[in-house]
Order: C-alpha cells, then structure tokens, then sequence
C-alpha cells in the first residue's frame, strides 16, 4: 500500500465533522494532517502543524480530535511516510504536554487525556529507534517527548545517556541537556509527583531512578518542579 493511500485510509476512519476541536473545522483538520505528513514545501508544513496545534492542543487544551491526530500521527512515523519528522514530532509532543480539555464533562476530558498519551506511547519503539538514528540537532520536540516519558519509562534515562557518551559538539549539547531534565523528571516523582509538570500522580522510588541512572545513585539532585513553584 503506498504511503498517500495509507494515510487516506487513516483518516477516513475517523468521523471529523462530528468530533469538537480548537479554533478550526473538523472538516479541515484531515488536509491539515496531509499537509505535515506529506507537504512537499518546509513552509507548508510549518504552517499544518500550527494549525494541528490549534486544533488539538491549543495553549495546553485538548480537544476531541487530539487522540485521533495523535494516534495517525504516530503510525505515520512507524510507516516512515513523514516527508519530514521534526513537525510530526512538534504537534504529537504539543499534545502530550496537555493537562486540560476542551469539554465540560470531566470523566470524558480524563479520558480524552488518557487516550491521547496512550496513543502517543504506542510509539514508543519508534521514538527510540528515532533517538539512536536520527540527526538530533534537527529533531528538538523529539527530545522534548522523551523528556515528558522519562518517569514512565525510566529506560528512556539509559538511552538518552547512551547518546551523551556517543554524540558530540552541538548534539552532545542538546541531548545533554535532555537527558538532564529527563532525570530531573523521574526524580520528581521520587518527592512530590502531585506537583509534576507532567500531570500524572504516581510514585517512584529513589533506588528505581538510581538503577536507570546510575551514575547519579547517591546524589541528589534538585527538582526542577518544587510544590508551590
């Protein structure tokens, strides 16, 4: 099956027009979504995935079509039909960074929160395929997922030190950094998880963390996210 067919397939599974969304129309967001996968123009993929923002994760706000794009988005880069990955990339981590929802019903917005990060981790495998392959200076929201992952999967810390030993110059330099607030994550769930970026309450140990990263067991590291901060 080719690559445009494929992605045809994917969205018209999906009932657009009757799904609430951000600020454009649920009609549009189908073109859009062509647009980033498959734009042949930079500008125009640019321009999709702004407009993907808004319609999925406006200002940290999900809306009803947020698991849907999330889910296409991720077998997108499975199939490896992505013209460009970075700004597949941007709008699937905008949506994982989403703590709140476009509807009023509070057991539906939790679940549209639940089914947008569970789609997101189903690509997992590729995101780490992507970390070890990719040219990382050009790829900044993959990092920035990864990060996000880093408390519930805590194997993200190895691979991400995997590539501090491996890389240099730039990238040793972003991934670095990444790989910094990736442990700074997981320890946060050691001490208050309740006051984690993250939105998700659960507990880790501090031996847990220390056996992902051990180079760090012994030392404290101080939380980027302190209660009350």
């Amino acid at each position: 099956m080719d690559s445009e067919r494929a992605l045809a397939d994917m969205l018209k599974s999906v009932p657009w027009s009757k799904l609430d969304r951000n600020y454009i129309l649920g009609e549009e967001v189908p073109g859009r979504v062509v647009e980033l996968v498959r734009g042949p123009l930079a500008e125009a993929r640019r321009e999709a995935a702004d407009s993907l923002y808004c319609a999925v994760a406006n200002q940290g706000v999900l809306s009803e079509t947020s698991p849907f794009v999330a889910r296409i988005l991720v077998q997108t880069l499975r199939l490896d039909i992505c013209v460009d990955r970075e700004p597949v990339y941007y709008v699937l981590q905008a949506i994982q960074e989403c703590r709140a929802w476009r509807v009023r019903d509070d057991a539906i917005g939790e679940r549209l929160f639940v089914d947008s990060r569970s789609a997101i981790e189903a690509g997992w495998v590729t995101f780490l395929a992507d970390l070890h392959r990719l040219d990382l200076t050009l790829y900044p929201s993959l990092l920035l997922l990864l990060e996000d992952f880093a408390a519930k999967r805590l194997e993200v810390l190895a691979h991400l030190r995997e590539e501090v030993c491996r890389t240099d110059g730039a990238t040793k330099r972003l991934v670095t950094e990444a790989y910094a607030g990736a442990l700074e994550h997981a320890q946060q769930h050691t001490v208050d998880p309740e006051a984690c970026f993250c939105g998700e309450v659960f507990w880790l140990t501090a031996e847990s963390v220390a056996r992902a990263a051990p180079e760090t067991e012994g030392v404290a590291v101080q939380p980027r996210w302190q209660p009350g901060l």
